[in-house]
């Protein structure tokens, strides 16, 4: 078991959790602008703000994906005994990639 890559989980991990209790505060309908108000009311600015704080939200949620299912690569190899050091550098990249795909899915789901 190669010591970069448990630093690497522990680390994925200990962000994992900091990104959940973010996207569980930026996805919470009452944190967004106009909360109790009906949508034609809202202004042009208010709705621009709204639509901000979705996205916020998705884009916390495609990179907390995106740190689950690293986490989850660079865990099943070590578990059976073959796991290979990960350069951090190289993990940020993929995490990246990742991201970026997995916000890709969610903008095109609007």
């Amino acid at each position: 078991m190669a010591d970069s890559t448990v630093e690497l989980i522990r680390k994925l991990t200990q962000l994992e959790g900091k990104l959940l209790k973010e996207f569980i505060k930026e996805s919470d309908p009452d944190n967004w602008v106009g909360r109790r108000q009906i949508s034609f009311d809202l202004t042009e600015k208010q709705k621009n703000v709204r639509l901000l704080d979705k996205n916020n939200a998705k884009s916390t949620y495609a990179i907390l994906k995106a740190v689950q299912e690293r986490r989850k690569d660079l865990s099943a190899p070590i578990k059976k005994g073959e796991a290979q050091p990960v350069a951090e550098s190289d993990l940020i990249t993929q995490l990246n990639a990742q991201a970026a795909e997995h916000f890709k899915h969610l903008q095109s789901l609007n």
